[in-house]
């Protein structure tokens, strides 16, 4: 038996193209049990109004693309992004439980009884052969002989799953091994076929399939005569379960889910319980100038805000009302800056960024985790830019061509040092981008100073900081590691020339990842275009 303890519990849930209205009855019922622990959505394709309403109300929200696979149904990659989830955050969790949020509803808390086993798996009613669905999406995903030697056994349903922790891990990976490196698209109930593959001919130690429905029940498995709604609660053969899934397939219960007040939320619905996150927060730092960057501050902050409600944003600039009402409304704090002319916007913002750096780091705690400063906010968010944060200074390459064959990137780093034919070969890091903790930021740019001290006329050069950057990140003697990601890695410079494969099929990759940051000077480039529709962002 597992020990139920003060840790918090998880209720994990992924949906696509879902609004607010369509997720009440799960969140709702949700909150008038005895549930404390924390509720999360990976969500696809929902608008910007929506992320802020489930956020207002304590979920945690998340975009699921960045680990979604693709050619593969939302609906099995959603595997992928469960295991990230977890892998990243399930440290804080004891208990976990997978659902549908747009088909499943709660009646009691289903962590308030211990678990009988490390990995609980949700039984049906039917065998395999009684179920053509699920006997087809067997077939789909291992053939006929897999299907027949399965066909009495019983069918797991995969929208409900619970489990420890440690459980749920182990789970997530047999189901991603199964589902990843197949040669077709995976289309259709495909994950079903897996999920009941791995329940049965892939045991893992500590899982059980429970066939009494004590903990969860698939209404679509559940003859009408068992079901009854008595005392403002839905009885299966006379019996209150904590879990109900697929409600939608029972006429009573759906009549009953559709028209209770049970089921709606509403100003006076208890909230759902979340702890203030510990530790320190990430932060974004970004410099505006009006000349260059009017048009983007929504575009910049609505996707951020889109992709992460746990960052911290601060934009330095010279900011009219209407441009702080903007900043204000995506919470973002505004360090007014003086005007900068637009010859000189680049080279200025890292003064002003450096700025916004110590006022940060003399605010007390609790300070930021990691940074990341931007010398513009041309800049769309297709997911968590601080995903893939690492130690030391992280530098973006602007692509593959190296400082030799860059007569602009050439001259730059000759007035800061004699080039020869190691300088030569390094590829070419930008400075419109840099990531790190805060003191490290703080002591690059101490070093950046002391590259220009007394060398104010060359600040009139156009972006003369970039061979500062170079030379201090090629230079190797810091006193901390420097890490180059390559271009679509982390940043992708759209505005430069590349031969990366973008593909914007399933949601949009640079040579097939999606990365954290990508910089235009275009917001009605085709990528910037797809990337507005992904994360459902209103027209500016």
């Amino acid at each position: 038996m597992t020990r139920v303890n003060a840790s918090k519990n998880l209720i994990l849930g992924f949906c696509a193209r879902s609004s607010v209205e369509r997720l009440e009855p799960f969140i709702a019922s949700l909150r008038r049990t005895t549930f404390a622990g924390d509720i999360a959505l990976l969500i696809e394709d929902m608008a910007a109004d929506s992320v802020d309403r489930l956020r207002a109300i304590g979920v945690i929200v998340e975009r699921a693309a960045p680990s979604a696979q693709q050619r593969m149904a939302s609906m099995s990659s959603r595997y992928f992004s469960y295991l990230d989830f977890l892998v990243r955050r399930g440290a804080g969790y004891d208990h976990v439980m997978l659902a549908d949020p747009t088909t499943s509803i709660f009646q009691a808390d289903p962590f308030a009884a211990p678990l009988p086993a490390d990995i609980v798996y949700t039984g049906e009613r039917y065998t395999i052969d009684e179920t053509p669905a699920v006997r087809d999406a067997m077939v789909s995903a291992y053939g006929e002989a897999v299907a027949g030697n399965l066909r009495d056994f019983l069918v797991s349903d995969p929208s409900t799953t619970l489990g420890t922790a440690s459980g749920m891990l182990r789970y997530l990976t047999a189901m991603t091994q199964q589902l990843a490196g197949r040669t077709t698209p995976i289309t259709g109930a495909i994950d079903e076929g897996v999920h009941n593959y791995v329940v049965h001919m892939r045991p893992l130690a500590g899982a059980w399939l429970d066939p009494t429905g004590r903990i969860a029940a698939a209404l679509r498995s559940v003859p009408d005569d068992a079901v009854e709604i008595a005392n403002g609660r839905v009885l299966i053969d006379r019996t209150a379960v904590p879990v109900l899934s697929c409600w939608d397939a029972n006429a009573k219960v759906a009549r009953y889910v559709t028209t209770s007040t049970r089921f709606r939320l509403d100003d006076t619905s208890p909230p759902l319980v979340r702890e203030a996150p510990s530790g320190a927060r990430d932060a974004v730092v970004a410099f505006y100038q009006r000349q260059r960057d009017a048009g983007w501050l929504d575009l910049f902050l609505g996707s951020l805000r889109c992709v992460s409600d746990a960052v911290d944003v601060h934009c330095a600039g010279d900011f009219d009302q209407e441009e702080l009402a903007i900043l204000a409304r995506f919470r973002c704090t505004a360090h007014s800056m003086p005007a900068t002319d637009l010859e000189i916007a680049e080279n200025a913002a890292h003064f002003y960024l450096s700025q916004v750096l110590d006022r940060i780091a003399s605010g007390g705690p609790p300070q930021p985790d990691q940074v990341l400063v931007l010398d513009s906010v041309r800049a769309v968010f297709p997911r968590d830019p601080f995903l893939a944060k690492t130690i030391g200074l992280s530098a973006f390459c602007e692509g593959p061509t190296r400082i030799g064959e860059s007569e602009y990137n050439r001259d730059r780093l000759a007035l800061f040092v004699p080039l020869d034919e190691g300088w030569l070969r390094h590829p070419i890091l930008s400075s419109m981008a840099l990531r790190g903790t805060l003191p490290i930021l703080r002591e690059f740019y101490r070093r950046m100073f002391i590259e220009l001290v007394d060398r104010a006329e060359l600040l009139k050069i156009h972006k003369v900081v970039q061979g500062v950057v170079n030379k201090l990140c090629h230079g190797g003697d810091l006193g901390f590691p420097v890490i180059a990601h390559p271009n679509g890695a982390e940043i992708h410079f759209e505005f430069l020339a590349s031969n990366l494969a973008i593909d914007t099929r399933h949601g949009v990759r640079v040579g097939g990842t999606v990365p954290g940051v990508v910089l235009s000077g275009h917001r009605e480039s085709h990528l910037l275009l797809k990337l507005r529709i992904d994360l459902n962002l209103p027209e500016p």
